[in-house]
Formats: structure tokens, C-alpha cells, sequence
């Protein structure tokens, strides 16, 4: 009897960073690139019309548009203008498109090799709520929203199973990119920009040892009743490292210690309302190895996971697992 025809599922991340392009053959992954690593642009979206990478994981493989079975885009835009840019490029091929967490959620736990999860999406901010599908928005709670159109995704907390992922809980803020933060990335990331003149937030955790947690992590945030509540805050002027070290150093520790305190909630949360003996952490600020290691300490869980590709390239991964379970 002649073997069935792999299923070959495109993954593509849309994003104004950190674009990526995963390439699967039934359940195994062929390739995966971001597109930085070909255009040699730190953090690069995909280069439209026809990013580099597609074409970079096809020819690995030795296959062309049309020997694709699906192909599955994800991110923080507009569906539909994901769609119509994909549809463009791909005319003859199904295209569909998922939310930018629930990327990050299946590329975590079909990589995790647990067969079912909690799982713990943290971010700067994802898909914006008018454009989340009804699944996804379950039990929301929304934090202090600077611009109601600009509501996102910022936190979410899922259950999975097989090939079943499971939205159970949403935080909805907003990424502004400026000094006002509506979400515990855009904080870190924030305080890295005051900090360093960009966003270096691997700078932040890494200067953190050497200050001073000396502000408590009310300034930044609260949680009232279940709800995560960013503060104003008055940042010091711009005068970047290395000028006044020992404010940055302690600004530093004292924003990590607010993460790690809202990490902390957030896992104990998913503990009380999930059964499974597996934690899968992803999305951004899971980059933070320190609050990760404290997790571990914590051994809520039996078995953690996080997704070494937490941040945005590793959505190509998820869009492709979801393309996979699809068919």
C-alpha cells in the first residue's frame, strides 16, 4: 500500500517585528527562519510583497507554492489584511488566520511534548479585541485602557489537550509604545527605552542584580479584583546610561521585581483554575530567564515549559501546528 501524501503547512508571522516563516511536513519541522536573518535587519517584519524568508524555506525543502496544503498567518494587524496579503501571495493555496496569543499558545505546547497543559501568554500586547473570534474572548478583564480602539490582548490563559487549545481567561490593555504602559511588556520595555534610549529590555534584567529593588510594585501596577491595573508614573528625564547608574540600576530591579510579582499571580491563578500537572509559558516576557527561574523554584507545576522562541518569531511555529490540526 503506497504511503498517504505528507500534509506540508506554511506558517507565517505578520508583524512589524520579528517576522518568521515555519515550514512543517506533517508534524515535523523542515525549517523555521526569521526574516532578519536574511535581510541582516535586527527584528525585521516581513519584506512584502514576497518576504524572503517563504522562499527560504521552500527551496530548503525543495517544494513550490503549489505543493502546499495550507498556509496559516498570525499576528497583531487586522485579519483581514493579513488574509489579503497572504491570498496575494498565495493564490491557489487555503489560507487561514489565527489570533497573535493563540499563536504563541499552540507553537508553545506543540513543541512542549506534554500532552496537555496550562498554558500562560505574556506580552506586550497582541490581536486587538473587535478582531478576536468569539472562542477567544472568554472571560475577559479588561486593565485601564488608554484608547478603547486600541484594546489588545495583553495577557492570556489557556487549557490544552491533544489538539485542542482552550482560551480561558483574557486581560485586555494597550501597548503605547510611549510612557504611559497598558501591559506588563510594554512596562519592561518602557522602562528599558528610560533606561537605555531603545528597547534593550534584556539590558534591564540583566542590570537588575546590581540595584535595589527601592520602589514597591504599586507604582508600576496593582491587581484589584482580578484585574491588572497600570499607574502613571513620572520617569526621570533622559539622561541614558551610563549617566546616574545607581537610579538606573535600582529603577531596574525595582521593575523586575514588579514582573516577577505579577508573574507570580498569574501562575498561581492558572494553578487554581487548571488541572493538568503541565505548565507552558510563552509570549514575550517569557524571555525573562530570571522570573523563569523562580517559577521553577515555585514547583506549582509538575513539569514547566517555556518556549525558547517566546517572542514573536516563534508564532510562524504555531500557525503552522494550527495549519497540521486543521487538516
Amino acid at each position: 500500500m503506497s504511503k498517504q501524501k505528507d500534509f506540508l503547512i506554511l506558517g507565517i508571522n505578520i508583524s512589524d517585528h520579528n517576522g518568521s516563516v515555519c515550514l512543517l511536513r506533517d508534524d515535523k519541522i523542515v525549517v523555521a527562519v526569521q526574516e532578519e536573518r536574511l535581510t541582516r535587519k535586527k527584528r525585521d517584519c516581513l519584506r512584502m510583497p514576497r518576504p524572503l524568508s517563504i522562499d527560504y524555506c521552500l527551496n530548503y525543502a525543495g517544494v513550490s507554492d503549489k505543493d502546499l496544503d495550507i498556509v496559516v498567518g498570525c499576528g497583531v494587524t487586522s485579519p483581514k489584511l493579513i488574509m489579503s496579503s497572504l491570498e496575494k501571495i498565495f493564490p491557489y493555496t487555503k489560507v487561514k488566520v489565527i489570533p497573535h496569543h493563540l499563536g504563541h499558545a499552540i507553537g508553545a505546547f506543540a513543541l512542549s511534548g506534554f500532552y496537555d497543559a496550562a498554558i500562560l501568554i505574556v506580552d506586550g500586547a497582541g490581536t486587538r479585541e473587535i478582531d478576536l473570534p468569539t472562542e477567544e474572548l472568554v472571560n475577559v478583564k479588561e486593565a485601564n485602557i488608554v484608547s478603547k480602539s486600541e484594546n489588545r490582548e495583553i495577557i492570556s490563559l489557556y487549557t490544552a489537550s491533544g489538539t485542542e487549545v482552550k482560551c480561558i481567561e483574557k486581560h485586555l490593555g494597550s501597548w503605547s509604545r510611549g510612557l504611559n504602559f497598558g501591559s506588563i511588556g510594554d512596562l519592561y520595555e518602557t522602562v528599558a527605552t528610560v533606561i537605555f534610549g531603545q528597547n534593550e529590555s534584556g539590558k534591564v534584567m540583566g542590570l537588575a542584580p546590581y540595584g535595589k529593588a527601592n520602589q514597591p510594585s504599586e507604582n508600576f501596577l496593582e491587581i484589584v479584583d482580578e484585574k491588572f491595573i497600570f499607574k502613571p508614573y513620572i520617569f526621570p528625564s533622559k539622561n541614558y546610561w551610563p549617566n546616574d547608574q545607581e537610579m538606573h540600576r535600582n529603577l531596574a530591579a525595582s521593575v523586575q521585581y514588579a514582573t516577577e510579582k505579577a508573574l507570580f499571580y498569574l501562575i498561581n491563578h492558572l494553578r487554581d483554575k487548571t488541572t493538568s500537572q503541565n505548565l507552558v509559558f510563552s509570549g514575550g516576557v517569557a524571555l525573562n530567564s530570571v522570573a523563569n527561574e523562580k517559577i521553577l523554584q515555585q514547583k506549582l507545576f509538575q513539569d514547566v515549559y517555556f518556549m525558547p522562541a517566546a517572542e514573536d518569531s516563534g508564532n510562524c511555529i504555531g500557525a503552522a501546528y494550527y495549519g497540521l490540526w486543521e487538516l
